[in-house]
Parts: C-alpha cells; sequence; structure tokens
C-alpha cells in the first residue's frame, strides 16, 4: 500500500507549503491553507482527504480548515477556539492513520500549540513552522528557549528522515548561512539547488542534510561561536539564542 508525503506550494500565500500524507487511498491534509486546492491535490493523487492535521493554530496553518468536516481534525487544543477540533493532541502521542504509525511530537517555541508529525515508516516530518530547511522558525508567538530544546528533540530523530516544513524559506536561509559563516562546499552546493528549482521543485532535504547544513543544528561548533562573537565556553543554548536573534535582525 502507498504510503507517502506530497507536498504543493500555495499561490497567494505567505510562500506556504501545504503537505497530503496518503495511505493508500486515505490522504490526510496538513496545515490547509486552502481547501478547494488541498480538495484538488488529492484528486491528481488519486486519494481522498479523511483527516485534517494541524501543526499549529496561526492563520496561515488554518485558514483552509472547512467548518464541516466528515473526520477527525487533530490539533493542540488551544487551537481549538479557532477552529473546529474533534482530537486534542497535547504532548507527545501515537495514533494510526490507514494501519500506518504517525508520531506525534510537542514541539512548543514557535508558537506553544506547536506539535510535529513524524511518520517512521516512510520515514518523514512534517515540522509545520518549528524546523526548516537551513533555519528554524521566529519565536515572536513563542520562546527561543523552548524552542532550542524542541529542536534538539528533533535532531534524536533518524537522519534519513525527510523534511517537509511549512514555507519556502531555503533559498533567503542559505544566504542567511553564507552571511554568518561564508560560502563553504554544503552551502554553495543549496545554492546551486535553489538556483536550478522554484518553489514549486525545491530539493526535500533529509534531517542528515540538515545537520551538514542548518546552523540551527550545529550550536555546539567552536566555528559557529567564533563567527558569532562568542566565548569559546558558550553554552549550546547561548549560540542557539544568539543566531535566532541574528536571524531576527538580518
Amino acid at each position: 500500500m502507498t504510503h507517502l508525503v506530497h507536498r504543493y506550494f500555495v499561490p497567494d500565500s505567505l510562500r506556504n507549503y501545504n503537505h497530503l500524507v496518503i495511505a493508500g487511498s486515505q490522504a490526510a491534509s496538513i496545515d490547509p491553507f486552502n481547501w478547494a486546492l488541498a480538495l484538488q491535490q488529492a484528486r491528481s493523487m488519486g486519494v481522498e482527504i479523511t483527516e485534517i492535521w494541524l501543526t499549529h493554530g496561526h492563520g496561515d496553518h488554518i485558514a483552509g480548515v472547512p467548518e464541516q468536516f466528515d473526520g477527525p481534525v487533530r490539533g493542540h487544543p488551544d487551537i481549538g477556539s479557532r477552529c473546529q477540533l474533534t482530537h486534542q493532541l497535547e504532548g507527545d502521542s501515537r495514533f494510526e492513520f490507514n494501519g500506518y504509525p504517525v508520531q506525534v511530537i510537542a514541539t512548543p517555541g514557535h508558537t506553544f500549540d506547536h506539535v510535529c508529525f513524524f511518520l517512521p515508516a516512510i520515514p518523514a516530518l512534517v515540522a509545520g513552522d518549528t524546523l526548516f530547511n537551513a533555519g528554524v522558525g521566529n519565536t515572536r508567538s513563542g520562546d527561543t528557549d523552548t524552542l532550542y530544546a524542541s529542536i534538539e528533540r528533533l535532531k534524536a530523530l533518524p537522519a534519513a528522515t525527510r523534511l517537509y516544513n511549512g514555507h519556502d524559506y531555503m533559498p533567503t536561509n542559505v544566504q542567511f548561512t553564507e552571511s554568518i559563516v561564508g560560502p563553504t562546499e554544503v552551502t554553495r552546493r543549496w545554492q546551486e539547488a535553489c538556483a536550478s528549482t522554484d518553489e514549486h521543485s525545491r530539493p526535500v532535504t533529509t534531517l542528515g542534510d540538515e545537520q551538514a547544513l542548518n546552523l540551527f543544528l550545529q550550536p555546539e561548533s567552536g566555528q559557529l561561536k567564533a563567527a558569532l562573537d562568542l566565548p569559546a565556553d558558550s553554552s549550546p543554548q547561548m549560540v542557539f539564542r544568539s543566531l535566532r536573534q541574528r536571524r531576527d535582525q538580518w
């Protein structure tokens, strides 16, 4: 039985990526921005949307949730005041989707109601706005130290895990990376990948790729501490905090 994540770019959005988690003939729509587009994508894949999963409650992630939906709508309980929920996800938990396991990982920081969905049979991580290609989410609606702890949890997932996040920020984030540590063999490779693709065809990275590229996954790096003008004995949490501040001002 087919089991995969289908990513698609949402025009006229905040550069949102939306996703369908497909299991056989069924699909779960993740953070739908435009419900008509979600249905169109499902038809193109030959599947029916039977569930909706929400990573967090920001408007650009719940805008397309229909008022009436005949199926589970899963998300953190704090989202319940903004759209219909049938299944509350608070803390770590597990459920099955058409026979396949889904691991819910609580990842507060970008917001306090954020969760990610790990699909071990693929493996894939639907990360919403917690972890991006070469970056992490902002913390204007959350807390940077809390996000640091969430990112450390995600680093423990298998390196082969494919990363599906909520926005097309890869080109900007790779440029930011080079503004901190300069061009490297790794950043040049991803700059070339960005230049040869568009928002519809960006490469899907793995967590192993991100470990090599994403500075937010390298807070123990002495080179990064030096680039940020931090003492060599700075804690990883301090490095992460400083890097997030730099990104906010960039």
